[in-house]
This record gives structure tokens, sequence and C-alpha cells, in this order.
């Protein structure tokens, strides 16, 4: 089988540097054209790159402007012209951005506002939709949605807006009509994604916040959550669920507000996080921090153990959820800091890079995570680096690293 234009540019030094691990011999082929000092990958719940593989988009900063709330902009990577370009006008906030992977369209939120843009030189940012007047009120508006995501018919948008210390879970239409609140929350709830096969149906986490006066932190205690559109949310592990983990003990620590400390939970709720759909919305992956990934099914709602990594901090998975990846980003043990494929058929793991650079202190507002995403239909791993010595996007294929796991 021939390669596809991106896999062919993967191998043009002009535009990719080859970079094997010394450990593992795993090869990656690290972005070398820069439009910005700082290039980063998307958030791993957010594909970037077109099943064509024409058109790959990525996070664009440049220190010491922005942070990973709002400031930074995207780069695209067009193969068929072999340029980069930079797009000012991207301007996001939060991780927003979402790419249509079979146009090459880019969507990200600025203000109350969702805008997009075509990937071409050309093109210009189009107006798609906006929060419904009657939440915003006049208000200055935190952010639209933490991520993006198309409904199941690819009709509608999600928003998990933040607008003072209020916070709604909601949905606009692509066709610019008006949006609608599915719920209005007095603490933070957001990471909202749609399902992939269920229009009307919603995962959402309570997560950390802290008080936009005070500045007090609040920690999480039940993390995911379901919403199906008209109706209450509900938890995905319920209150009886929890009171059957008698003795249970874990320690919670979040690394965007590392001046609340650690603290000692007894509900393993508190230490779920990191969750994204089954690609067949049958179920959910999630990290279970101090143990490894988990998935849980919505039907029985028992939680299943796919990978016994205590360490790890992000993960993702194919489509069928034959393989996972994922980033070890430990507290307590900052040497163990690598990029890692799991094969749960044979119960193997591989490094891709197994000793990662730690980010320099004055590059951490970037939230530079190497967030690995599975992309261009399984065929490519995508990731953040820091392994050059500069925050740039990398990719690795992944039928040697299934090779290599056998």
């Amino acid at each position: 089988m021939q390669d596809q234009p991106f896999e062919q540019l993967l191998h043009n030094p002009d535009f990719f540097s080859r970079w094997v691990d010394p450990k593992t011999k795993v090869e990656s082929y690290i972005l070398n054209q820069h439009v910005a000092p700082v290039q980063q990958s998307f958030y791993y719940t957010s594909p970037s790159l077109t099943r064509d593989g024409n058109y790959y988009w990525f996070y664009c900063s440049f220190p010491p402007s922005g942070d990973a709330r709002l400031g930074r902009t995207l780069g695209v990577l067009d193969v068929q012209a072999q340029e980069i370009r930079h797009c000012p006008e991207t301007q996001f906030s939060e991780a927003s951005p979402l790419v249509d992977v079979e146009s090459g369209e880019v969507y990200w939120c600025s203000g109350a506002v969702i805008w997009k843009r075509k990937p071409e030189k050309s093109a210009m940012p189009e107006k798609v939709n906006e929060l419904p007047a009657e939440i915003v009120q006049h208000r200055r508006v935190a952010h639209v949605a933490t991520h993006l995501t198309f409904s199941a018919t690819k009709k509608r948008l999600n928003f998990d807006a933040r607008i003072g210390e209020d916070w709604y879970i909601g949905s606009v239409p692509l066709d610019g009509s008006p949006g609608n609140v599915w719920q209005k929350m007095d603490r933070c709830y957001n990471h909202a994604q749609f399902s992939p096969t269920d229009e009307h149906l919603l995962l959402f986490a309570q997560d950390f916040y802290a008080n936009s006066l005070t500045g007090k932190v609040t920690r999480y205690e039940n993390r995911m959550w379901l919403i199906r559109e008209g109706e209450a949310p509900t938890s995905v592990f319920s209150d009886e669920w929890a009171s059957h983990y008698q003795g249970y003990k874990g320690t919670t620590f979040n690394a965007h507000t590392p001046q609340a400390g650690a603290l000692l939970v007894s509900d393993p709720r508190a230490m779920h996080g990191h969750e994204w759909w089954a690609a067949d919305g049958t179920g959910i992956y999630y990290v279970h921090y101090g143990q490894g990934v988990e998935r849980v099914s919505l039907t029985d709602r028992k939680p299943v153990m796919i990978w016994p990594l205590k360490t790890i901090s992000h993960a993702h998975a194919t489509m069928k959820g034959d393989y996972l990846v994922g980033d070890n980003q430990p507290q307590q043990d900052l040497a163990d800091s690598r990029v890692v494929f799991f094969n749960p058929k044979s119960g193997h793991e591989i490094n891709i890079v197994s000793d990662l650079p730690r980010v320099p202190a004055e590059l951490k507002p970037y939230h530079l995570d190497p967030h690995p995403q599975f992309c261009m239909g399984d065929q490519m791993i995508c990731y953040t680096t820091t392994i050059l010595g500069r925050m740039d996007v990398a990719f690795t294929p992944v039928d040697a690293l299934v090779e290599a796991t056998r």
C-alpha cells in the first residue's frame, strides 16, 4: 500500500526530524518547521489531523503571552501545499479547538462566540453561533467550552460555559439557530463531550476550581456525570456504588492548583479523571489515579481495569479499543515521565519516549503535557514532545508499536 501524503511528508527532513528513542528504538517524527516558539498538539480528546492526512492543526504560543486558558492561537500544516501557516485570528479559550476530520475546518471559542475557518490559506473566519443571550446577560464569559465536540449527527456543538461563578451545560446548532441550556450548575462542571452515537447525551466532569473572587480552591468528590437532554444529570457511579468501597484510600492532587496540596480521600470517585468516550458510545474510559486506566459500560456500570499503570496521567484508545497510549506524568517520581503504548492483547507496553524532559517552569502555564492521541484512522499517534529541548509536536506510526508488543 502506498503511503499517504502525510506519511511521505514525515520522511521529508525539511519538515520533520526523525528521532529514535535510545532505549526502545521506537521512531518518532518531530515537526521542525516553526511558526511559533511553542507548538503543541491538541488535547487528547480533540482530533487535529484530518482522516486523509492533508491538514494538521496545532496550538501555538508566544511566551510570555497568554496561557492555557486564553491567548494561544492555531497553526496548520498544509500537506498538499507543503507549507506551515500561523492563523493569528484563531485566538481561543481553554482547549476548545475542534477539527472536522473530513473537511479540515477548525472550530474554536472566543468570548461568547464559536468560530470556524477552512484550512486553505485564503480562508476567512466565519461565525458559527454564540451562547444564549439570556445566560450571558452582559457578563464576561470565562469560556464557552473546555473542548468542543460534535453531536452524533454532527448538527450541534456542546458547551460547558463558565460565566462569573455560574456554569452551564448545553448545546448550540451549527446552523446558527438558538442554543439550549441543558442544566445550570453552581460549581465547576466541565470537560463536556457529546456521545459519539447518541445525539441527546453528554458526558461531563466535576472538577477542581478556584473561586474567581476569593481564590479558594474547591476539589471534586464525584468526577464523572451524564446528562440526557431534557433530564437531570446523573453520576456515572452512584452513591450506592461508592458505599461498597469501605476502607478505600487515595491521595488526590491537582497539578493546575498545586497550592491546594495533596489530600487523602475515601471515595474512589474522587480519584477518577481524564475521561473520554469509547468510540462506539457503549462505555467510558477514564484514569483511576494511582491504579491505571479503567473502562465502565453504560449498561452495568461496573469498572474494568484495562491498563494497570499506576502513574499514568492521560490516556487514549483506538476506535476499536484494541490499543492504548498514555503519558506518565507522576507527581512523586519525576524521573518516570514518558509516553507509552500499551497492547492489551499481549499485556505488553513499550515506551515511545522513555525519558521525557520536564517542561521548564516558565512554560508550565501553557499546559504542555504530552496528551498523546490516536489519529488518522488510528494509523498515527500524535503527542507534544520536549525531547529536542523545545516544545513541539511529534508523530509515531502505530504499526511498528503493535509489532513490537505482540
